[in-house]
């Protein structure tokens, strides 16, 4: 069962807090997130319901560790504990909440792919961290040889702060092959040589600073 599909039920009345805590953790979202979202669905169900993702970030508690998500879709953190001044922050900056203090909030469309580490930059908070991993794009998915293949790796078009890096291998590479380097671009073609099967993966650059996210997940495609 789907995450909204639990949080209507438990809003209905015919889950229990408790039952809906498990279910949500058994779909791998961490017990103090579990709370902070049931706490929220109740406060405000129509602003849960928006975002894709729930992630709760406590004093000196690590938020849920690992989330994948796609282009488009929404994480907001939420922010509680009792004095303590969080941020969620990776050095690219695609993550850059600023300091929140207890119960505010922080949504982040996730744009483009990588793989970003983010943390609390409160130097006393080094357990609260956590990795969004974002992967590329593909159209098709397979094809004939001759087919143009189309590999995405952002959603916006025309951006001067960041820009991105692509790799690709090839079914007789051993190593990452550099593809795209420096683009700003959102998307490329790619015409195959040979049958097989092709790897892709892309990275972030804040171009103030240099900064780069991790690489994203893979993405393949195959050549017949």
């Amino acid at each position: 069962m789907e995450r909204q599909q639990l949080a209507r039920r438990y809003l209905d009345g015919q889950m229990g807090r408790r039952v809906f805590l498990r279910r949500l953790i058994g779909l791998g979202v961490a017990l103090p997130a579990a709370i902070a979202y049931a706490d929220l669905l109740q406060a405000d169900p129509v602003a849960a319901a928006a975002y894709d993702y729930y992630v709760g970030v406590q004093d000196a508690f690590a938020p849920t560790p690992l989330r994948t998500t796609s282009f488009g879709q929404t994480i907001e953190w939420g922010f509680q504990g009792s004095v303590y001044t969080h941020t969620a922050t990776d050095p690219t900056l695609v993550i850059n909440s600023g300091p929140k203090t207890p119960w505010n909030i922080y949504d982040q469309q996730m744009s483009f792919s990588g793989t970003f580490r983010y943390r609390c930059t409160e130097t006393v908070h080094p357990l609260m961290s956590g990795v969004v991993k974002v992967p590329m794009v593909a159209s098709p998915l397979s094809g004939a040889l001759g087919t143009s293949f189309t590999l995405g790796w952002s959603n916006i078009s025309g951006l001067t702060e960041y820009s991105f890096d692509v790799q690709r291998k090839g079914p007789s590479d051993s190593l990452w092959q550099r593809w795209i380097t420096g683009t700003s671009d959102r998307a490329a073609l790619y015409d195959p040589p040979t049958t097989g099967i092709y790897a892709f993966r892309a990275r972030a650059r804040n171009t103030a600073s240099g900064k780069l996210s991790g690489w994203s997940p893979v993405k393949k495609i195959t050549v017949t």
